[in-house]
């Protein structure tokens, strides 16, 4: 394997391990909240369905 090579794996498992932290924080808040909404800031409102979905299809 060449450093590039090397390299590459080595950014793509600290990739992995950022989104199974966050997968797990979004896990803990759903388990804290049990199914509960989760209260917005003070002047933040509910997104609408539409950008919710906007949202979700930019997730990938």
């Amino acid at each position: 394997m060449d450093a590039s090579t090397s390299d590459r794996q080595r950014e793509r498992l600290a990739q992995v391990r950022l989104r199974a932290a966050e997968v797990g924080a979004a896990e803990e808040i759903r388990a804290y909240y049990a199914g509960r909404s989760v209260p917005l800031p003070d002047g933040v409102s509910a997104p609408s369905e539409e950008e919710l979905w906007a949202a979700d299809e930019t997730e990938g």
